[in-house]
């Protein structure tokens, strides 16, 4: 069996079984990892049935437009044919472990380095405090792919790590929550830009990395289309000054910024 191949099962097997003793009190008691707006919304989205039109919520509602039932999403709709809510909660984490532990290979070559990466980007505070926004945790999950693409494409090019990053765009998007993705497709661009300083054409590799983020973008236009119609007709399509100041930020807050 090819050496990477194996080298991949055998970081997937670590964080799967990783994540399974971390939650192992609530897998095995028969309980969901489920609270507050997963409870809430998640996951009666993710055990409904598919569908374009719910006429039992009010006058009817565009269901699939809404992008937190995460109807297009791929690893959400697999996981949904089983009824196996448990397993996309940690699925995510596991994601989110398993990209970071391939983008730190990558760069430093020491799995040792790459393990403890992966454990502290699925253990960190952000990660178990959105425990139960799951759309948040499948969105970041894919970012640290996308960097990884980014950095293949810079040091190899070819055809398949477009794709693979194309792909790791999409599903970032596709998962449910459009300011984790915005944020981190924000990362990405300055690190595109960052590689292409170094690089003998720079202009070419910032337009296949142009390229790439159309490409990823324009495979969600099944999802994006139809919000941007929803978002219109939404209350919160012209938020007054009210509202912005409403939650902001107390001047001692930004501390943690720097934190």
């Amino acid at each position: 069996m090819n050496a990477k191949l194996v080298h991949a099962i055998k970081v997937f097997t670590f964080y799967v079984l990783l994540f399974t003793f971390f939650f192992s009190p609530v897998l095995f008691s028969g309980r969901i990892l489920a609270f507050s707006d997963s409870l809430a919304l998640y996951l009666p989205s993710f055990f409904s049935p598919v569908s374009l039109w719910e006429p039992n919520l009010q006058g009817g509602f565009p269901v699939a437009a809404d992008l937190q039932n995460a109807t297009w999403y791929p690893i959400a709709r697999l996981f949904a044919l089983f009824g196996f809510w448990n397993g996309f909660v940690i699925s995510a984490y596991v994601l989110i472990s398993c990209f970071s532990y391939a983008y730190t290979y990558f760069l430093t070559k020491s799995w040792v380095g790459a393990a403890v990466s992966g454990i502290v980007a699925g253990m960190c505070g952000f990660s178990m405090a959105h425990l139960c926004h799951t759309i948040i945790l499948h969105g970041m999950a894919w970012i640290p792919f996308v960097l990884l693409s980014i950095a293949k494409l810079r040091t190899e090019g070819g055809r398949i790590w477009f794709v693979i990053g194309s792909g790791a765009i999409a599903f970032s998007l596709l998962a449910g929550h459009p300011q984790i993705p915005t944020y981190g497709l924000i990362v990405a661009g300055i690190y595109a830009l960052t590689l292409a300083s170094g690089s003998n054409h720079p202009f070419k590799f910032l337009a296949i990395c142009f390229a790439m983020f159309l490409a990823g973008v324009s495979f969600t236009a099944i999802q994006l289309v139809p919000l941007f119609e929803l978002v219109s007709q939404s209350i919160r399509e012209k938020p007054d000054f009210h509202f912005f100041q409403s939650i902001s930020l107390k001047p001692l807050n930004l501390t943690t910024f720097i934190f």
